[in-house]
């Protein structure tokens, strides 16, 4: 297991999503009772550790939610909650689109960890 690295792994997820061009706004959760606040946060739970950095994403406003974060090994991940209805949100390229991104988050996630170790 790699040593984790709070400040490389802020800087990271800060980096990837410039890239990704979304918001940079990276939250630290301190207690597990800090990863409640979204559906996908409290996926995200399952690996907290003290100190954990994450970044929350809203993709089409409130319906799909995703919060990206590294685990204890540096590895990227991100959870995903979310709902749709049929006459706004159920459409099938919006939801290809958004794992897209959220893909290439975690890809452009792997880069900058590795740069900065």
């Amino acid at each position: 297991m790699k040593e984790v690295n709070h400040e490389l792994q802020v800087n990271a997820i800060a980096a990837a999503a410039k890239r990704c061009k979304l918001d940079a706004h990276i939250i630290v959760a301190y207690r597990k009772t800090d990863c409640g606040y979204t559906w996908a946060n409290k996926i995200m739970g399952r690996w907290y550790r003290r100190k954990m950095s994450y970044k929350n994403s809203y993709m089409f406003c409130d319906t799909m939610d995703l919060c990206f974060f590294f685990d204890e090994n540096n590895e990227p991940m991100y959870t995903y909650a979310g709902y749709a209805d049929l006459e706004r949100d159920a459409r099938e390229d919006k939801n290809v689109d958004a794992f897209k991104k959220a893909n290439l988050m975690l890809k452009y996630m792997k880069e900058e960890i590795e740069r900065m170790e």
